[in-house]
């Protein structure tokens, strides 16, 4: 197999600048995910009762379906769309995207967090008590 330069790059320095990039969103990624599970963990080992820990799951199920998933989507948007432009070398349009799309994310979190502050009366509303 013959070792292909494109750029200047042997095909090791761009495995290691693939690394370089995939550690810290892979660590940020388990980590953002992973506090609901040691969350329900802890609280597992801490209270005996079942019921505060399927209050507890719902809560976090809740909170995913009104906003952190859509929230989430738009960050991964945004982190292409940057990506891209700076891949370019246009560091114009990557702050453009990262400014317009951090705007976006402020305007949508709004409605958000009034649903999250007021999800017990959107739950009673349809049913759920």
């Amino acid at each position: 197999m013959s070792n292909i330069e494109l750029r200047g790059e042997t095909n090791s320095e761009r495995v290691a600048t693939i690394f370089r990039v995939l550690v810290p969103a892979v660590v940020g990624s388990i980590a953002s995910f992973g506090f609901q599970t040691a969350n329900i963990i802890f609280l597992s080992s801490a209270v005996d009762e079942p019921n505060v820990i399927a209050a507890v799951g719902l809560g976090f199920t809740t909170l995913n379906m009104m906003g952190y998933a859509i929230l989430w989507g738009f960050t991964y948007a945004l982190d292409t769309l940057i990506s891209r432009s700076a891949g370019a070398q246009n560091h114009e349009l990557s702050g453009v995207y990262l400014n317009r799309g951090l705007f976006y994310l402020l305007v949508f979190m709004i409605p958000v967090t009034i649903a999250i502050f007021k999800v017990e009366a959107i739950l009673v509303g349809i049913g759920q008590d």
